[in-house]
């Protein structure tokens, strides 16, 4: 987003900052990275039947591990797409 942030400006809102509070909180109760819980939602969701992971450095890899660790039930992922509209 800093390189190119002329599409990404809208998105800076006090709503935006919010919603990811509230992410963070959620996956900090559930000893988890903000990524961790993003990759478990997508995860729990049955219509995805992939997702393609990147890394650049072994690290990268530990959320992957989180979301593996702990999968969201059909309850949270709703409640964890319902953060952002």
């Amino acid at each position: 987003m800093t390189q190119r942030p002329e599409p990404y400006r809208a998105l800076v809102t006090g709503q935006t900052f919010d919603a990811l509070a509230r992410l963070q909180a959620m996956a900090t109760a559930r000893g988890i990275s903000l990524a961790g819980l993003a990759l478990a939602w997508l995860l729990a969701d049955e219509r995805v039947t992939q997702v393609v992971i990147g890394p650049g450095r072994p690290e990268h890899l530990a959320p992957v591990g989180e979301a593996l660790q702990h999968p969201l039930t059909a309850q949270e992922r709703a409640e964890v797409g319902g953060v952002v509209p």
